[in-house]
């Protein structure tokens, strides 16, 4: 820890909304402090960031516009970035460090929650190849970038985590399905075929609510109550858009839903289910084939297909006892913090954490 104090780390975070890059930035921040890392932060204006790292007591300057991604090396021309051991980035814009000439003592950070690389971009691929660490929160992202690339050397898989902050309630007999789904409102979620899928549990007459939160984007709430009176499910569901915390419903559910059609390269909402043991029902989009490769927290579906989402729902009503412990063992095993703390050490210093 006393060592760790000597290294000065920069984060480059240029995000405008709290989306699973943010999340993972800040438990990557967070779990850095721990460690005993002096920190700063350079964000965008207004970035939801800005108000966790306050809390934390980590410094930074939101000195970042969202759009104008020139600004980014006009910015650190006038800033002592050569005072920094390391620099971590985390997003396209921040692929603008590449004009930046590090010293041979400076090491050079990139977050990377997909593979999306496009071949063409030059200023990507220049930041690739004097990157020291290019750190991925799945194999399978790791191995895309790999063929997108071919660059095979300097990469690393740090999985994410989701601190949970409240007790477990343990359910033991289900009388009534509470579901959740924690997604914005885009189309690539997926809401359309839930929505189907719930009308045939309402046809079955199998009990059940269904709580919806997550930002409005593409598709307003109006469309989706519109949707759900159709298919007459409305008085079963309710959308709430966003909400300041997600463990009060974390807490009241007992099924978690991924319904998303594509996405997911780093599900949050599936590592926020498993967080309070929370089966799921997911589709085989993203990372979430390799996550149930290593755990069978409940049915893995198929997309766009709301039958198998009912029965995915039937069958893990039926065993929840089973998935719940399932999750519960491999979320203690691999996604706490202090498992994710102890990841960042080794992973991105090759040390063990205390």
């Amino acid at each position: 820890m006393e060592e760790n104090s000597q290294i000065r780390i920069l984060h480059i975070h240029n995000i405008r909304w709290w989306n699973a890059t943010s999340n993972y930035a800040f438990n990557l921040i967070v779990a850095l402090k721990e460690l005993g890392f002096e920190q700063f932060v350079i964000s965008g204006k207004e970035n939801p960031i800005n108000e966790r790292l306050s809390l934390e007591n980590i410094p930074f300057d939101p000195i970042l516009p969202d759009k104008d991604i020139h600004y980014i090396p006009l910015y650190l021309r006038n800033f002592d970035i050569k005072n920094y051991d390391i620099i971590i980035t985390y997003w396209g814009r921040d692929q603008q460090l590449f004009n930046f000439k590090k010293n041979s003592d400076q090491k050079l950070f990139r977050v990377r929650i997909d593979a999306r690389e496009p071949r063409k971009n030059k200023a990507a691929l220049r930041l690739n190849k004097k990157t020291d660490l290019i750190i991925f929160p799945s194999q399978i992202e790791l191995n895309k970038f790999k063929e997108i690339t071919n660059i095979k050397k300097n990469l690393a898989v740090l999985e994410g985590t989701f601190p949970r902050k409240t007790k477990t309630i343990k359910q033991k007999k289900i009388a009534k399905l509470k579901i959740l789904n924690i997604a914005r409102t885009s189309k690539v979620k997926g809401h359309k075929y839930l929505l189907e899928a719930l009308s045939l549990l309402k046809k079955e007459k199998i009990p059940f609510e269904t709580k919806f939160i997550g930002n409005i984007c593409q598709i307003p709430v109006e469309t989706l109550e519109e949707m759900s009176e159709k298919l007459g499910i409305l008085p079963n569901v309710s959308f709430l858009g966003y909400v300041e915390s997600i463990e009060p419903f974390l807490n009241w559910a007992n099924l978690g839903i991924v319904s998303s059609i594509g996405s997911e390269v780093f599900s949050r909402a599936l590592y926020e289910y498993f967080s309070y043991y929370l089966p799921v029902v997911a589709t085989d989009v993203g990372i979430i084939p390799e996550v149930y490769s290593r755990v069978d927290f409940g049915a893995l579906i198929g997309k766009k297909n709301p039958e198998e989402i009912a029965n995915g729902i039937k069958t893990v009503w039926k065993n929840y006892i089973t998935y719940s412990e399932n999750i519960r063992d491999f979320y203690e095993s691999n996604l706490t913090f202090s498992v994710f703390k102890r990841n960042v050490a080794l992973k991105l210093f090759n040390k063990k954490s205390r």
